[in-house]
């Protein structure tokens, strides 16, 4: 390799109750259960085949609209699973939450105690992440997901209204009683576990403010980070090491700043010192600007995050692993010290699940340079799937080509020599004889039809799972520069759409 990079590794966050809910239902069928029973949960992603993995930081989701976690301050799993009546309808939740009340009221052990400890003592970071304004399940008149709050919160109008849609539940933080409910809840588990950072996730959901019409809601977040930055200090001070405060946020720095997250303060005061950009859901977002953050803000960590789904086509396409490399080494060439991985947990207890397969490969090499440039990748030009009313997020497909040259840029990071790559495109107009492609200057020739494999729930993936069923899909070979991070795909035709665009190097 002749460019030095700063990877440091994975930051891989576990949320509330994908896995861990079979997890814990799991374990309650054991004869003996101690915490040993535990370890295997945070072991899993530590070593693979005997070896050690690339992941440097777990970070366990605590708090959605509920507490995972014992609580006085917000509905825990414990009250939500002995409720039998909920907004005025019969609730059930053992399915949910009996095995881990089992867990702690009959048998003392709280799990997450367990994990933190765990995931320390295998010397990795600890992060306790608590999503700070969780969005699930809005049309529902009951849900295992709801503290006692949110009915409190939308009673007296605390929620930030019907224009924000799916969002129109979320808590607004311009109340003062929404803003000390979650100090109070963040000092609360700081008391209790022991852990090396703090994540801010504000991606769960980043409409913390009516924000159309909420002129001083950067000061009011400012001051409330300043709050809980104070809180992971005296709780460093207790704990007798560093408790660092770390962020998720949005790709866009500006567009941060329009929902309230005033990152330049935020570092300026030394409130922060992680930031983890990422893409929302529906898509993993394939030029994020990295650059842009490390640039702007050299004195802290910048993560880039890396989401599950591609596209959202016919289904639900998850990233395969080479997928999930390519997007690594385009962040990694922008100078991303870690790549975070959201939605890629696993259980010790389904070893043969696809996704568990999927997960171990990318966990073994999706996180430091030298493993992710010498590995197969896929480069699949992705968008923005979330922006402010007024900004137009990026999004360069589908693309009319209709007598003019229209081209993309693809940000594919630093290419090894002695490499070679093969583009894919595919059309829902026009079809290679009536389009001319170039990729970086040189006119393309031999297109064939082909597939591809999007690494789907279903085994084996499934075939052309990242496009609708109406999008024909073409490759050829390509020689590829290994002097450009950016490689451009030029298109001239009388008409044409584009909808699918992939750069394969191996």
């Amino acid at each position: 390799m002749t460019r030095d990079f700063r990877s440091k590794g994975l930051v891989l966050n576990i949320d509330i109750n994908s896995e861990v809910i079979p997890f814990f239902s799991s374990v309650v069928q054991d004869k003996d259960i101690t915490e040993e029973s535990f370890y295997p949960f945070v072991d899993q992603y530590i070593d693979v085949s005997g070896k050690e993995t690339q992941v440097k930081a777990l970070a366990f989701d605590i708090f959605c609209q509920y507490s995972t976690v014992d609580s006085k301050v917000f509905s825990d799993y414990y009250a939500i699973w002995r409720r039998r009546v909920e907004n005025g309808f019969p609730v059930n939740y053992d399915a949910q939450y009996k095995p881990q009340s089992l867990i702690s009221k009959a048998y003392g052990i709280d799990p997450y105690e367990v994990w933190f400890r765990r995931t320390r003592e295998r010397g990795l970071e600890a992060w306790m992440s608590v999503r700070m304004n969780d969005s699930h399940c809005p049309d529902e008149d009951t849900v295992f997901l709801r503290s006692d709050f949110f009915y409190e919160a939308r009673s007296k109008g605390w929620m930030i209204g019907e224009r924000y849609g799916y969002r129109r539940n979320c808590f607004d933080y311009a109340v003062p009683e929404v803003r000390r409910k979650m100090l109070d809840y963040i000092e609360e588990q700081l008391e209790r576990y022991d852990v090396d950072a703090l994540e801010l996730d504000f991606l769960r959901e980043p409409t913390c403010f009516d924000y159309q019409n909420c002129p001083d809601k950067a000061e009011i977040m400012n001051d409330f980070v300043r709050k809980v930055k104070a809180l992971a200090d005296a709780a460093s001070l207790k704990r007798g090491h560093e408790i660092r405060l770390t962020a998720r946020l949005m790709r866009d720095i500006e567009q941060n700043l329009v929902y309230g997250f005033d990152a330049k303060t935020w570092v300026e005061e030394g409130l922060v010192s992680h930031i983890n950009v990422s893409p929302r859901w529906a898509s993993c977002d394939s030029d994020m600007p990295i650059a842009a953050w490390k640039s702007r803000f050299p004195g802290v960590r910048i993560s880039a995050g890396i989401e599950t789904l591609v596209l959202r086509a016919n289904k639900d396409a998850h990233a395969a692993a080479d997928v999930v490399n390519g997007l690594a080494a385009t962040y990694i060439s922008q100078g991303a010290d870690y790549i975070y991985l959201y939605n890629y947990f696993i259980n010790p207890r389904k070893p043969e699940s696809p996704y568990t397969r999927r997960t171990l490969d990318i966990i073994a090499r999706c996180g430091m340079a030298d493993t992710v440039f010498s590995s197969p990748r896929r480069h699949i030009v992705m968008y923005q799937d979330i922006a402010p009313s007024g900004y137009k997020p990026y999004r360069p497909l589908p693309l009319k080509v209709e007598d003019a040259e229209r081209s993309v840029a693809v940000n594919t990071g630093y290419i090894p020599s002695g490499k070679s790559g093969k583009l894919i495109i595919g059309l829902s107009e026009g079809c290679p004889c009536c389009v001319e492609v170039s990729f970086n200057g040189r006119p393309c020739g031999d297109f064939r039809p082909t597939r591809i494999y999007a690494g789907a729930q279903d085994e084996p993936p499934v075939p052309n799972g990242y496009v609708t069923e109406n999008v024909r899909l073409y490759e050829c070979s390509v020689e590829l520069a290994d002097s450009r991070d950016v490689q451009e795909v030029l298109f001239r035709s009388r008409k044409a759409c584009v909808d699918y665009i992939e750069i394969v190097i191996e």
